[in-house]
């Protein structure tokens, strides 16, 4: 395991190493991102390989101990398609060298959300970062392929053909996945209908896929044995067969990118193939033994992955039942067992996704046969005869998507039932384990009485965490604070008793994701919400409008203000999920109240004067002040120091507020001394994003706080919660704090004192 240096980031370096794939384009319309992983063979500072001297302090990476980074190249269209007609587009297996500027594995910190420190870490890679261009006005070179490829990147070539086959296809994003493991291309809207079907693992491939596979490549070669492979005496029919298993199998492990989870599902159906071929009975739980004690070996940091305790939760829980299903038969025997799966992961989905999918045994009864046994072979078939015949390919997809249109026709039917979706919040690790105590010991009892009692106190956990029983919410003339860690945007939840405000939605992340989707809506999940009374969104920038669309998709809005209505109206789409929302103005003036705490908005005003109009977007942001007693906290957006200046000679007296959110992300010129004489805070919370461009929080910022003020940056902190009630605030140690582990990434030491304050948190 080889880690970078922290000298090797934040600064121009040149690399060189093998792409690991070919990579993956993503066209926004402005320009075009070309993603991809490369295994480094060296690394030396940029200035010394410019000047062209002897780069003594370059490294050198021997093989298997190469560490892997992930690169984004952006483009223009002319310049892509100049590559792309010179053949000079990066392709897996080659050794190019790059100049480039590298960060290390810090991800966003939020309660409920995924964690992708833990997911890089299990990925094997130590960096990520962005092919330079232009940086502090000096021009680099152009990228350099060093060597060719060494070999055919066959899963490259498939992709290309892929894009062509399913191109009018209306379901190409969950061929692609099912086939080649790209799930990039599934939309947001589909990703929201499996979710609430409990269909998300059909996209994930998994054991299922696998051995589904391996059973194929079973029956193909057993057929071809029985057409006239017979006549080779040496060949034997169990052993031909279970080589076609292998055969398919591990084809079906290399077109799809052989990551980790599918390694995974491989090294299982291995293990088990295993069994067969030594002539053995098959002992299930010594096989289980042998496939974890192999995907352990060949890669132990799988276990920091949920997919691996996911993984062999199911097949334990299929073990457990194995002498049921031998008794009731084939037919029979599956559905009882779909049955009991979707019962018994209740708990761990509760606990791992904070939500229940109310009818996910239903949708799975059907998808789980027609995506394995028809959907998947279909798609497996179809790609690869369109390598030799196009349009008989072409007709198995027709084929194929009038079946997934029976599909999602279903599972929108499904998602349109009330409740398809039950938000549970946080269900404790403890409540977890307890119940599947309670399972075992009530299934193993003879009892019926015991059994039954034991079975109806695990479900009743999950009832009662439907109800909020391991939910924490404020009193009354209390609120709970969280400012969440969207990197370069702003994102803050606050909750009442029995009501919730989202301030801000954060940055857009590319095309397909936003801050929402990463951290808001995980996290207001987490807290066991459902509905968000009031959606303020400061304004129109797009870090901190970003995430709007999808918190409109994902729950039910109240009320909706900002304080630039026609230019968010705009950008909204009005989807058949939120047809009627629209946002109004937030006018200075305008309070309410949410049991017992106050909101109220300072600005932005109705009416300006000659020469005091803000016409700026970030002029226009909406200052929000939250109080509760003697205490509150003002949120003024991306607010100037001219915004600042107006607001101090319009409303002076309702400024002084124990918690301020700095405006602008820290900008030098945002939060001026006299605004800060005048709020007189405790506490300063800058939301800014690890190792920014802008560098904020800027220094002069953060030396006009003094030292008596007491100051996070959300980069270095994580996610900031504050309890607050009408005599007393408290913070909750940082979610950073929180998370701590060997291999998580902290801020250096070196930035104490101008990122962050250690000794505040």
């Amino acid at each position: 395991m080889t880690f970078l240096l922290e000298k090797d980031f934040s600064q121009p370096v040149q690399v060189v190493g093998e792409l690991v794939e070919s990579p993956h384009v993503e066209n926004s319309g402005q320009r075009i991102r070309l993603s991809f992983f490369m295994d480094l063979q060296e690394i030396a500072p940029a200035e010394q390989q410019l000047n062209e001297r002897p780069v003594q302090s370059a490294r050198h990476f021997r093989y298997g101990f190469r560490p892997r980074i992930q690169l984004s190249w952006y483009l223009d269209s002319d310049r892509y398609q100049q590559l792309s007609k010179n053949h000079l587009m990066p392709k897996a297996g080659e050794t190019w060298a790059f100049f480039v500027k590298l960060k290390p594995n810090h991800a966003w910190q939020n309660p409920g959300s995924f964690d992708y420190e833990t997911w890089r870490m299990q990925k094997g890679i130590r960096a990520s970062g962005y092919v330079l261009q232009r940086y502090h006005g000096q021009v680099y070179p152009d990228p350099q392929v060093l060597s060719t490829s060494r070999f055919s990147d066959l899963r490259g070539e498939l992709m290309q053909v892929a894009k062509r086959l399913y191109m009018e296809s209306d379901f190409q994003g969950i061929y692609r996945a099912l086939t080649l493991g790209d799930r990039s291309g599934i939309s947001q809207q589909d990703w929201r209908l499996m979710q609430t079907t409990g269909t998300v693992h059909l996209m994930a491939i998994s054991g299922m896929h696998m051995s589904i596979m391996a059973w194929l490549g079973y029956q193909l070669f057993a057929g071809i044995w029985w057409l006239g492979a017979y006549r080779v005496r040496r060949w034997q029919r169990p052993q031909f067969a279970i080589f076609g298993a292998v055969m398919l199998a591990t084809f079906y492990l290399l077109i799809s990118g052989a990551a980790i989870p599918t390694q995974r599902a491989w090294l299982m159906v291995m293990a088990g193939l295993l069994f067969l071929a030594l002539q053995r009975t098959f002992q299930a739980w010594v096989a289980l033994a042998w496939a974890i004690f192999a995907v352990i070996i060949w890669d132990s940091a799988s276990v920091l992955s949920l997919g691996f305790w996911l993984s062999f939760l199911a097949v334990a829980l299929i073990f457990v039942q194995l002498p049921v299903l031998q008794r009731l038969g084939r037919w029979k025997g599956l559905f009882y067992l779909q049955i009991w799966l979707s019962l018994a992961f209740i708990p761990v989905t509760a606990w791992a996704f904070h939500a229940i999918p109310t009818y996910s045994f239903l949708a799975n009864l059907i998808a789980v046969p027609l995506v394995g046994f028809v959907i998947l072979p279909l798609s497996l078939v179809a790609l690869i005869t369109a390598v030799f015949w196009q349009q008989g390919a072409i007709w198995l997809v027709e084929l194929n998507d009038k079946v997934m249109s029976v599909l999602w026709s279903l599972f929108a039917t499904i998602d349109s039932w009330p409740h398809s979706l039950w938000v549970i919040g946080d269900f404790p690790l403890i409540a977890l384990l307890l119940c599947y105590l309670l399972l075992i010991y009530g299934w193993c009892n003879r009892t019926m009485v015991k059994g039954m009692l034991s079975l109806g106190l695990a479900f009743g956990l999950i009832i009662a965490s439907i109800g909020g029983v391991f939910l924490t919410r404020p009193q009354d003339e209390a609120f709970r604070m969280t400012v969440l860690d969207v990197g370069q945007g702003q994102s803050l939840v606050i909750e009442t008793r029995n009501h919730l405000v989202v301030y801000d939605a954060g940055p857009k992340l590319g095309n397909r994701t936003d801050a929402a989707r990463i951290a808001a809506i995980p996290y207001i999940k987490f807290r066991g919400w459902s509905r968000i009374d009031y959606l303020l969104v400061s304004h129109s920038d797009i870090d901190h409008a970003g995430g709007v669309q999808s918190l409109l998709d994902a729950f039910t809005v109240g009320r909706t203000l900002t304080g630039q209505p026609l230019q968010l109206n705009s950008s909204v789409h009005k989807t058949h999920l939120n047809p009627l929302v629209n946002f109004q103005t937030c006018k200075a003036g305008t309070r309410w109240q949410l049991d017992g705490v106050a909101f109220s908005f300072l600005s932005p005003w109705a009416e300006e004067g000659e020469g005091q109009k803000l016409t700026s977007d970030n002029d226009r942001s909406c200052v929000l002040k939250v109080t509760t007693g003697d205490n509150s906290v003002l949120i003024p957006g991306d607010y100037s120091s001219k915004a600042e200046q107006q607001l101090l000679l319009r409303s002076q007296k309702d400024l002084p507020s124990q918690i301020l959110i700095a405006g602008h992300h820290g900008s030098r010129y945002s939060t001026s001394r006299k605004w800060l004489q005048a709020i007189d805070p405790d506490y300063v919370i800058f939301s800014s994003g690890y190792s920014n461009r802008f560098d904020f929080p800027n220094q002069e910022t953060i030396q006009r706080l003094a030292d008596k003020v007491a100051w996070w940056n959300t980069a270095c902190s994580g996610a900031l919660t504050f309890n607050i009630d009408a005599e007393r605030i408290a913070l909750q140690m940082p979610y950073r704090q929180q998370q701590a582990l060997w291999y998580r990434h902290q801020c250096s030491p070196e930035l104490q004192g101008r990122k962050f304050q250690v000794k505040q948190e």
